[in-house]
């Protein structure tokens, strides 16, 4: 009795048909992928805030004063991840899985490629106008013009482009951590 075996022909439909299963399933991983980065940050931003309101709560209602840009800050303010550090589990939340990094020159002209992280303690940039006010002197949810005021938020657009809505996360003054919404 003879085995028959696979022919040239089936064994080529096989691998095209993989091919094309594969062809329709990478880029719904990538995104999902994106998504999954999206609410690690998400949940970042929410452990932020909860540090955030214990370190209001020990300074008597003070909101701290941080550099908004610390690698580049003239005043000597500092970085808003040092001031929340003992309130916070583990540094690394103030890390955003989706900061890849960028290129720009420091101070002596050199090149340099890092991530916000790497070169400012944290993902997230801090409102510093908010820095030193008094809590109760702060809009409650939303402002006068009847927006919510960001308090924290990813120092680039992260999880997409620019101006498209969800490529950044917020962490408003009222707590809640999402999209910029008018």
């Amino acid at each position: 009795m003879m085995k028959r075996a696979f022919t040239l022909i089936e064994l080529l439909v096989v691998v095209s048909i993989i091919a094309l299963l594969a062809t329709v399933l990478l880029p719904t991983l990538g995104r999902a992928k994106e998504i999954a980065r999206r609410t690690s940050c998400a949940a970042n931003l929410h452990g932020i805030g909860i540090s955030l309101r214990m370190y209001i709560d020990q300074s008597g209602g003070c909101l701290p004063i941080a550099a908004e840009l610390p690698s580049a800050s003239l005043i000597g303010d500092p970085r808003i991840a040092d001031l929340l550090a003992k309130n916070v589990t583990a540094p690394e939340v103030f890390r955003c899985p989706s900061d890849r990094g960028r290129s720009y020159f420091d101070a002596t002209g050199t090149p340099q490629f890092k991530t916000y992280y790497e070169s400012e303690g944290s993902s997230y940039e801090y409102n510093s106008i908010f820095g030193g006010l008094m809590e109760d002197t702060l809009p409650s949810r939303k402002g006068r013009i009847g927006i919510e005021i960001p308090i924290m938020y990813d120092y680039a657009a992260f999880h997409g482009p620019a101006g498209e809505t969800g490529s950044s996360n917020f962490l408003f003054v009222g707590g809640r951590v999402g999209e910029f919404q008018n």
